[in-house]
């Protein structure tokens, strides 16, 4: 069901009688209907498809937290990616200033593993955010595909997203939202971190009574609505890689409410193929992640230093026989040429 069946049947409900308890969950649904509607209204044929200056082409990426729109550079055709934050976000109280404060720090960031945060303007009673284009297929791409990715790609992938997730972490940035979808292998084979759209500064993480983030990827105290730091994303990297490496997320579940219970009373299994697969210490460290317990669950910098053992060994490109004959007898390689000149 649509963002808009849901405010069509919670109107109708209206129109029956039926009392609201609970103001907060209207107002994220009006919201995110809103911001369905808007966004496809952008996309219609013969409509004037302009979000700011920018040129929209369609919608590539849906979430609670807003849509991802395929957009053009109006003089320089250049593809861009637009973020557009949902109104139950832009609308809340305080929502514009906190906005502004987060993209302040978002510009800021300068990471290979971090989508670049260009612009962000007010338009369409909304806020966006301006990013580059990139080309890849994101992890969810991957799994759904049922590929099945080597020993190696895996650790490649917790060791650049472990990378990215310091660096955010340094620059006082919780992401929220790390989950297979907002994970892209770009087109070098690079790991890049992206929609920003519902990162928080640090110190601000305070607990919600509305959920932010994907539920079968959130950390128990995200749940929970209770403050959140660099360790919740961690948690939702470990949620990550064990759907990579077992086919499913840890917490399989299809509603909301089995996986709130999933994450607070359930048990991952680390038994079968991926056991011989991916080894013991692997697993054994991703236990940790996935640590229940935030205070059992490494940082994102301890994270990737305790991984950094698991990795495989850098290739070392050995020079070839000439470069080395050059090196040694620099003399001898000079009169060769000389006569070979002559």
């Amino acid at each position: 069901m649509s963002s808009a069946d849901e405010a069509r049947a919670l109107a109708d409900a209206l129109l029956r009688g039926e009392c609201l308890t609970d103001g907060a969950p209207v107002a994220a649904q009006l919201g995110q209907a809103v911001t369905e509607m808007v966004a496809r209204a952008l996309c219609a044929p013969g409509a004037a498809p302009l979000a700011g200056r920018f040129v929209v082409d369609g919608i590539i990426g849906e979430g609670g937290s807003g849509r991802v729109l395929r957009a053009r550079h109006p003089l320089l055709g250049i593809p861009l990616a637009l973020k557009m934050l949902s109104h139950a976000h832009a609308l809340a109280p305080g929502g514009p200033d906190e906005f502004v404060r987060e993209a302040g720090l978002l510009v800021q960031l300068d990471h290979p593993g971090i989508v670049r945060v260009l612009d962000v303007f007010a338009a369409l009673g909304t806020f966006f955010m301006v990013m580059p284009w990139i080309e890849g297929d994101t992890l969810r791409a991957h799994i759904d595909g049922a590929a099945t990715l080597a020993r190696e790609q895996v650790l490649r992938v917790a060791d650049e997203g472990l990378s990215a997730l310091t660096a955010l972490h340094a620059a006082g940035l919780v992401h929220r939202d790390v989950k297979p979808s907002n994970l892209l292998v770009n087109a070098s084979g690079r790991l890049v971190l992206i929609d920003l759209g519902v990162a928080c500064p640090r110190d601000a993480a305070a607990p919600s009574r509305r959920l932010v983030g994907s539920p079968s990827y959130c950390a128990p105290e995200q749940i929970l609505g209770r403050p959140v730091d660099g360790r919740s994303d961690v948690y939702a990297l470990g949620c990550t890689l064990y759907e990579l490496v077992f086919g499913r997320p840890p917490v399989d579940a299809t509603d909301i409410e089995g996986a709130v219970h999933g994450h607070l009373h359930g048990t991952p299994s680390f038994d079968g193929e991926p056991l011989v697969h991916m080894g013991e210490p692997f697993l054994r460290w991703l236990r940790r992640c996935l640590s229940r317990t935030r205070a059992n669950r490494p940082d994102a910098a301890t994270a990737r230093a305790e991984l950094r053992p698991l990795l495989p060994a850098p290739a070392v490109e050995r020079p070839g026989w000439r470069a080395l004959a050059a090196a040694a007898f620099p003399v001898v390689r000079e009169t060769v040429e000389w006569r070979v000149r002559a």
